[in-house]
């Protein structure tokens, strides 16, 4: 499974025990990088070809070169 968004920090919020304190985390639920969202149409024709058998296969549809099937 590959993150859809990363945040960075300096470093990890500790707890007074010195473990990492997951509530003090800061929220992922940002903005969506263009990356992500962006559709980059088949280059050929074989990636044409495996455009249209992912489509069917994962009953989807615009599935382009940088998609993530998430």
């Amino acid at each position: 499974m590959v993150p859809s968004v990363f945040v960075v920090l300096e470093s990890l919020p500790l707890s007074p025990t010195g473990k990492v304190d997951r509530r003090a985390l800061p929220s992922s639920d940002g903005p969506v990088p263009a990356t992500v969202t962006s559709f980059a149409p088949p280059a050929d024709e074989l990636e044409l070809k495996l455009k249209k058998t992912w489509e069917r296969v994962l009953s989807k549809s615009s599935i382009g070169r940088q998609r993530q099937f998430l």
